[in-house]
């Protein structure tokens, strides 16, 4: 996010602020799939509609640190995430994603 102001004496516009992080912590769970094949397990974690470009990052059973990661094409909205497969039912995977918009002010 960019802040400015304008001074009114000169109609000069003020130098731009130095960028700052905004963090929004709302957004939609993102979707989880999988798929076994005979040695692998696919894990697809997909952002809602709206959401392209994001990074995605697969936990396993709930730990507070991501196992992978891996950011989506700038128009794609799902990664998927290859695993070994495992006999062990009791293994939890979910996925979040971080997604950053630009946006500027006219």
């Amino acid at each position: 996010m960019t802040c400015f102001y304008r001074l009114e004496e000169g109609v000069k516009p003020a130098l731009h602020s130095d960028p700052s992080t905004v963090t929004v912590l709302d957004l939609r769970k993102p979707n989880i799939s999988v798929s076994t094949e005979h040695t692998e397990t696919h894990i697809r974690c997909e952002a809602p509609p709206d959401i392209t470009g994001a990074i995605f990052f697969l936990y396993y059973n709930r730990s507070s640190t991501h196992t992978k990661s891996t950011q989506a094409g700038t128009e794609e909205r799902a990664v998927s995430f290859t695993v070994p497969r495992s006999s062990d039912s009791t293994l939890t995977y979910c996925c979040r994603y971080q997604f950053k918009r630009a946006s500027t002010l006219n």
